[in-house]
């Protein structure tokens, strides 16, 4: 949900140290377990591994269903080379080759998406001080196999942002199943900085 726009945002006053300890500090107070970052490169024999990202590998046995989180809320900020969309670095503001993905993660329905999102919206506008007038919200908003994502919509009114700043988009908020027809499907939302798009 954070945006990778926290860094520009706050570079001039804020060292990239602080806000990652400023991060991790946020849900540790909210009961999250903090976790190092794993390594960035798989290792040669781990071709079976379904999670091609770094950030899922650490919690793979958890997401499989193979063993049970020895928290049900942690807290990361992983190492992140970005193999997937290499192709697209230097295209935007905000695709880069390598970066530092924070994350927090909920187990065992420790808490929903409703936290979560409360968790997102005050970490920028209470702890990383952006005004809310800056910040706009997308959602996903529907496509051919599943419907718009109303209960987020909602989620994010309750929180207090107004309609004018909230924004339906569909390709870049799904998920799908991969070519073979496994895999995780799922929708996400995002947070974005009106004046730094």
């Amino acid at each position: 949900l954070v945006a990778p726009i926290i860094r520009r945002y706050s570079s001039s006053t804020r060292a990239s140290n602080e806000i990652r300890h400023e991060f991790i500090n946020f849900f540790k107070s909210e009961g999250h377990k903090s976790m190092p970052s794993t390594k960035v490169v798989r290792p040669w024999f781990d071709e079976k591994n379904p999670f091609k990202t770094p950030e899922l590998n650490r919690l793979r046995g958890v997401l499989t269903g193979k063993r049970k989180a020895k928290s049900p809320r942690v807290v990361n900020v992983q190492k992140y080379f970005l193999y997937n969309s290499i192709a697209d670095v230097g295209k935007d503001l905000s695709t880069l080759s390598f970066y530092e993905m924070m994350s927090n993660w909920s187990f065992n329905d420790a808490y929903g998406k409703e936290i979560a999102c409360m968790h997102a919206w005050s970490f920028l506008t209470n702890n990383m001080q952006i005004p809310r007038e800056h910040l706009y919200v997308s959602y996903f908003g529907g496509n051919s196999e599943v419907p718009e994502d109303v209960e987020t919509r909602q989620i994010w009114r309750s929180i207090g942002v107004p309609d004018s700043s909230l924004r339906p988009m569909s390709d870049s908020h799904f998920f799908g199943l991969n070519v073979s027809g496994d895999g995780a499907a799922a929708v996400s939302t995002q947070i974005h900085h009106k004046k730094l798009q």
